[in-house]
């Protein structure tokens, strides 16, 4: 299977005899294919460099930090406007029951 990585450049078919040279050059694609994947880093926690990861486009696709910002942002602007909501809300009621007097009967 053709990848960035690596691309099989010779078939070796069971039972015959494979020359030298296609063997060598096939483990140096190989060994080459592995040079290009990122370096893993020493405590097993991610890779030394960044990774490029395109946009998910699909539920199961890995999300940019991009993605993940704007979304976090996006709910922490939520959570902001129904708090502010909810305050103005409370003023309101507060301010109509400070208001709200019923007349009284004065008896004589």
């Amino acid at each position: 299977m053709a990848n960035s990585y690596y691309e099989r450049a010779a078939a070796f078919f069971s039972r015959t005899s494979a020359k030298a040279i296609d063997v060598r050059n096939e483990l140096d694609a190989i060994s080459t294919g592995f040079g290009l994947l990122p370096t893993p880093r020493n405590d097993g926690e991610g890779f030394e460099a960044p990774i490029a990861v395109g946009e998910a486009t699909e539920t199961y696709h890995a999300a940019t930090k991009d993605q993940l910002d704007t979304l976090i942002g996006s709910n922490t602007q939520n959570k902001t406007d129904s708090e502010t909501a909810r305050n103005a809300a409370q003023s309101a009621r507060a301010v109509s029951y400070t208001h709200l007097t019923l007349p009284t009967k004065r008896i004589v």
